[in-house]
């Protein structure tokens, strides 16, 4: 029975270590294109590039804090879609609701 486990030992500092490295990448890794989709989310008519006061940067996700001209301070929140990995997504989280957009009708 000991020797069933072997493998099993051996596995788990490997995949535990992959989770670590991930984890450091998504907070050290560079984040423009997640702080353009936070902007684009938050911008209104008013402000199209709205200014981030605030980032913050975690292993599975990243919040920004806005400033927009006409909605004030608007909360981002974007976080991946399998914790680690997959594609970004963002959604507001806070502050003044979105502007209607043209197409919504």
């Amino acid at each position: 029975m000991a020797e069933s486990r072997g493998p099993l030992r051996a596995a788990l500092p490997v995949v535990l270590l992959a989770l670590s490295a991930l984890g450091l990448y998504n907070v050290f890794a560079d984040n423009t294109e997640v702080r353009q989709m936070a902007q684009k989310l938050a911008a209104s008519p008013k402000d199209t590039q709205p200014r981030i006061t605030r980032e913050a940067k975690n292993p599975i996700g990243q919040s920004f804090e806005l400033s927009v001209d006409g909605r004030g301070q608007v909360s981002v929140s974007c976080r991946r879609a399998f914790y680690l990995v997959g594609e970004w997504a963002c959604s507001v989280e806070g502050g003044a609701a979105p502007a209607p957009s043209a197409s919504a009708k």
